[in-house]
Parts: structure tokens; C-alpha cells; sequence
């Protein structure tokens, strides 16, 4: 499950989107919007990307910036979409995924892209997402 902030800088202009991995440690950085800085301004702008969630979150404090959580798209449509496979009983599917737990619902979204890569390695067909769902790819991926 990843967690993912967002902050504007005044200096560039634009906002920085942070993503950490379920124990806090960043995973992803990105600069939203155009950067104007030049290569060194860039080279040191990376190498100061906090990488923490508490790093960051004192970082935004110590320079007054206001610091925003993004909350993923939970609902089904999202899931939906992103599973791609439109395949199977929508109305089952549909009930699966509003009976999982949200954390569950954010595993299972970000199981989704490793899935799709581990199948298209192996050359193996694409479950229905009811049966993704059912049987809880993302939890026996952690086995």
C-alpha cells in the first residue's frame, strides 16, 4: 500500500508528488508540472528528496509548505478500469470488492500492475476479477 503526497514549491512553481512504500520509506518522486530548474538545480533537487514520510512531513513544517495526502480512487469503477479485463459477472465483482477492507482494496489495486507483468512472463491468461478478487492474488503474492 503506498501513500502519496503532494507539496507546491514556490521556487519551481509546480508541485512535487512524494509516494512511500507501506513502511514509510519514499518509492517514487515526482515533479508535476515543468521543471525550470537546470541540470544542477535538478541534480541537487533530487538529492534532497526527503526519504521519509516524517522527513518529509518536518521538512514541510520547518518551510512552512503545505503539505496534502493523496487519497487513492477506492471505488469500483477505479478498479474496474484498472484490471482492464472486463470479463465475467459485473454485479458479483462488484459485490467482492465492496466487501474488502480498505486496505484490502488498496493491496489489491497495487497488486494489479505486478500481475498483469507477471502474466505477460509467463504467457498465462488473465483471471476474471472475481476471481481475483475471491482469491486474494495480493495476499499470496506476500507468501
Amino acid at each position: 500500500m503506498t501513500t502519496t503526497y503532494q507539496m507546491f514549491s514556490p521556487s519551481a512553481k509546480c508541485d512535487y508528488q512524494f509516494k512511500f512504500d507501506e513502511n514509510g520509506v519514499i518509492v517514487g518522486f515526482e515533479i508535476m508540472g515543468v521543471n525550470k530548474f537546470n541540470e544542477e538545480k535538478t541534480q541537487e533537487l533530487f538529492s534532497g528528496v526527503p526519504k521519509t514520510i516524517a522527513q518529509l512531513k518536518d521538512f514541510a513544517k520547518r518551510n512552512k509548505r503545505e503539505l496534502v495526502e493523496i487519497k487513492p480512487d477506492l471505488s469500483f469503477t477505479a478498479f474496474w478500469n484498472k484490471y482492464g479485463y472486463k470479463v465475467g459477472k459485473l454485479k458479483q465483482t462488484e459485490d467482492l470488492w465492496n466487501k474488502l477492507s480498505e486496505k484490502n482494496k488498496n493491496m489489491a489495486m497495487d497488486y494489479i500492475d505486478k500481475q498483469k507483468a507477471h502474466l505477460a512472463m509467463k504467457g498465462t491468461a488473465t483471471p476474471y476479477a472475481s476471481s481475483y478478487l475471491n482469491g486474494q492474488y495480493w495476499l499470496a503474492s506476500l507468501k
